[in-house]
């Protein structure tokens, strides 16, 4: 894989809540990603996934209407999926649930600032 730090990503941003999502978005763009999608359910999320992926990055918010993020995270795993999964919840509860359904990282959505997405981002180009 390229390890150029500049090396633009392709991200997916799953998330209910649109001032969650815009954050999330904002601080995206400060890592050079090539594109910043935003889908509103874990099914748009699997959608999206099928049809503009695949997606480097997608950060997956655990708790939402219809599919939530845990299943969401399954289907894409069983899609073969390769990209890098962010699990993100408010609920710390969640976490080993969102690691065994194939999340590669977990993220407390109260305590994400910035720089921890973008060093989750830069992380992900070095592999």
């Amino acid at each position: 894989m390229d390890t150029d730090q500049s090396k633009p990503l392709h991200v997916l941003i799953v998330e209910d809540y649109n001032l969650s999502a815009q954050y999330m978005s904002q601080a995206l763009k400060l890592c050079n990603c090539r594109s910043i999608q935003i889908a509103e359910s874990g099914e748009q999320a699997v959608e999206m996934a099928r049809s503009q992926g695949p997606f480097d990055v997608v950060f997956v918010d655990l708790l939402m209407k219809g599919m939530g993020g845990i299943a969401c995270i399954s289907v894409l795993k069983s899609m073969q999926w390769s990209g890098y999964i962010v699990a993100m919840s408010a609920n710390e509860d969640l976490r080993m649930s969102a690691m065994a359904a194939g999340a590669d990282k977990f993220l407390h959505k109260l305590d994400h600032p910035v720089r921890d997405i973008v060093a989750i981002v830069n992380a992900v180009r070095t592999k």
